[in-house]
């Protein structure tokens, strides 16, 4: 007997290259909060095997993504939705190798949820400082 996931379930999932198209969809909501990671997602394809993207569905579309920098330690989350993106966090502590230094970099209200669990396991930032995004007409 297979029990079908219940439907406020939120499941973190590895991106790949067949999610291109829908990544770039969900990043050029903030294109300029998001350059950087567009940026890698044309650099890399989802095809880099040190680095990870994974995201978060709601409703069949992503509502929260993250970068995992496997050799950078940068941890760069996305998204609006706060139950995804705890997920997300939960799959940041498991999934990142620990480098000597990491960084989660984002908007307060993506990055939050992140410090929090990785606070949970003993892991407080050196540093936490509001960062400004500003945009050039």
């Amino acid at each position: 007997m297979t029990v079908a996931p219940r439907p406020d379930s939120l499941v973190a999932e590895r991106l790949g290259p067949g999610d291109l198209v829908e990544t770039f969809a969900f990043l050029d909501r903030d294109p300029v909060l998001n350059v950087y990671l567009e940026a890698l997602l044309l650099r890399d394809a989802l095809g880099r095997p040190q680095d990870e993207f994974w995201g978060v569905r709601r409703d069949g579309a992503w509502c929260a993504v993250v970068y995992l920098g496997g050799t950078s330690g940068a941890v760069l989350p996305v998204g609006d939705d706060p139950a995804a993106l705890r997920a997300l966090g939960r799959t940041a502590v498991e999934r990142l190798p620990r480098p000597q230094r990491f960084q989660i970099i984002g908007a307060r209200a993506a990055v939050d949820p992140f410090v929090e669990r990785f606070a949970r396991g003993g892991l407080l930032p050196r540093l936490d400082r509001p960062q400004t995004y500003m945009v050039l007409e």
